[in-house]
Order: structure tokens, then sequence, then C-alpha cells
């Protein structure tokens, strides 16, 4: 599966889910139907992969794809 980064993001923003916690946000997998569970998963491997090589930024990531409240 090649992915772009876009095409990451925009996988990841379905399963952004707002916390009990005040102003905080996270990656639900289970927001998601099962079946598109395991694409989910590959994203957030290809983005942190692009993070851990410095080709973007963690809080760039976050930004992107709508955890930073």
């Amino acid at each position: 599966m090649t992915i772009s980064y876009e095409e990451a993001v925009k996988k990841l923003q379905k399963a952004v889910k707002t916390s009990h916690i005040d102003n905080q946000k996270h990656i639900d997998l289970t927001l998601v139907d099962p079946s598109q569970r395991a694409d989910l998963q590959k994203a957030l491997m290809f983005v942190k992969a692009m993070i851990v090589r410095g080709e973007i930024s963690d809080s760039q990531f976050k930004s992107d794809v709508g955890l930073e409240a």
C-alpha cells in the first residue's frame, strides 16, 4: 500500500475522538468500521515513520489531523 501524507491524515481524521478530559483528543480506531482498521493502522505507521525520519514534526501531524485543541 502506497499512501501519501495527505491521504493518511484524511483517513486518521475519521478516528479522532474528543476525550472525557476537557480539551483533549486522541485517535480511537474503534470509531471506524472494523474492515477499515488495518488501513488506519498502516496510515499511523506511515506517519510515525515520517516523524522518526524528520520529514514532519509531531506537532505538525497533530495539527493536521485535528488532535490539538
